[in-house]
C-alpha cells in the first residue's frame, strides 16, 4: 500500500533508523553517524549521498523509508480459525 507523501511524511518523522527491519545494526550504527537518525532524514537525503554511505543498499533503503516495500508479506503462524 503506497500513501500521499505528506501523509507518508507525518508518518515517518517519528521513528529511528535504529531498530529497523531491513538492515542491520551497523547500517543503522553508519546511519546515526552521519546524521541520518530518523526515517525522514534518509527520505530528504539524495540517493547519491546515501550511496556514498551505504553502497549497494542504499537505493532499496531509501525505498523503505519512503514506505515502499514489495518484499511479499509472511505471515509468522498460522492464522486462528475464528468459531
Amino acid at each position: 500500500m503506497r500513501c500521499a507523501p505528506e501523509a507518508r511524511r507525518r508518518f515517518c518523522i517519528r521513528f529511528q533508523t535504529s531498530g529497523c527491519r531491513g538492515w542491520d545494526p551497523k547500517t543503522s550504527t553508519r546511519l546515526n553517524a552521519a546524521g541520518l537518525a530518523r526515517i525522514f532524514h534518509i527520505a530528504a537525503t539524495p540517493l547519491e549521498m546515501l550511496e556514498l554511505l551505504l553502497g549497494n543498499q542504499a537505493a532499496g533503503i531509501r525505498q523503505f523509508a519512503y514506505g515502499i516495500d514489495e518484499r511479499p508479506l509472511i505471515p509468522a503462524r498460522e492464522p486462528q480459525k475464528v468459531v
